[in-house]
């Protein structure tokens, strides 16, 4: 038993002389040192300290890192929200020419469509004993449509309403401020031109900025709240019924002896 004892402390004794000479060599700066740290001269530095101690690169410095909070690259938009109804837009003639256009409270014309809904249905010649008659025998009935004009003289002495402004897309209009339509011959109308009356149908589609709900249409809103900071744009259509007449002008001087114009009636 004790031939067999002495035999393995010779070899533990063998065991050891290898494992302290290869720790010899690590520490003289030999590569074997990465196994050699369970050798009692091993001093390894920990990975957390190492990591720590190595400088960082200019293009490594910051990785990692939440992007600085800031404003949104997304500007707030103002909600629109239909109401389904709303002010209806009121007009008068104050010429005979053009019309003026206004509503109750301030809105604005985001757009419109005008359709022509009636006509021509023929009128009588203003002056049907001219000596034209052969002429006008020959004329046609014309095209007419509806459009914005620049202005609509009206007459403060006669109480007429004028308007300094066309009803154009992005124009905001009220009772104070009226915008101006007008109706014309289309291209290639035919001359001359019959009496007719014509009747067109326009669809406003118009817009007002809620900033509360103490009015219509703000206070029909649904599923929005507005206030001073967060403006809500109610919207809605309005319809109106404008008519025009073409009429006959005498004029000798014209081979057909007078001319279809375009006017109110």
């Amino acid at each position: 038993m004790s031939h067999t004892r002495t035999v393995s402390l010779s070899k533990l004794a063998a065991a050891a002389l290898i494992v302290s000479a290869a720790v010899g060599i690590a520490g003289c700066g030999g590569t074997s040192g990465a196994k050699g740290g369970k050798g009692p001269s091993a001093n390894p530095t920990p990975l957390g300290s190492a990591l720590q101690q190595s400088p960082q690169s200019p293009g490594q410095q910051g990785q990692g890192q939440p992007p600085p909070v800031g404003p949104s690259a997304q500007a707030w938009q103002t909600p629109r929200v239909s109401t389904g109804s709303g002010a209806s837009l009121e007009n008068e003639t104050p010429n005979n020419v053009c019309r003026a256009v206004w509503a109750p409270y301030p809105v604005r014309i985001e757009r419109f469509a005008i359709n022509k809904v009636g006509g021509p249905y023929p009128r009588p010649y203003l002056n049907p004993e001219s000596e034209d008659q052969a002429e006008r025998a020959g004329a046609r009935f014309a095209e007419v449509g509806y459009q914005p004009a620049s202005d609509c003289p009206g007459s403060k002495e006669l109480g007429t309403r004028g308007a300094q402004k066309p009803c154009a897309a992005d124009t905001v209009i009220s009772l104070a401020e009226p915008c101006a339509i007008i109706p014309h011959f289309t291209e290639a109308d035919p001359q001359p031109a019959r009496p007719a009356k014509y009747t067109f149908n326009i669809t406003w589609y118009l817009s007002k900025l809620c900033t509360d709900t103490t009015t219509e249409p703000c206070r029909s809103l649904q599923g929005a709240q507005p206030g001073p900071g967060r403006p809500v744009r109610a919207t809605w259509q309005s319809a109106t019924i404008v008519p025009a007449c073409v009429v006959w002008v005498d004029a000798p001087g014209l081979e057909a002896g007078g001319e279809g114009e375009v006017a109110q009636c």
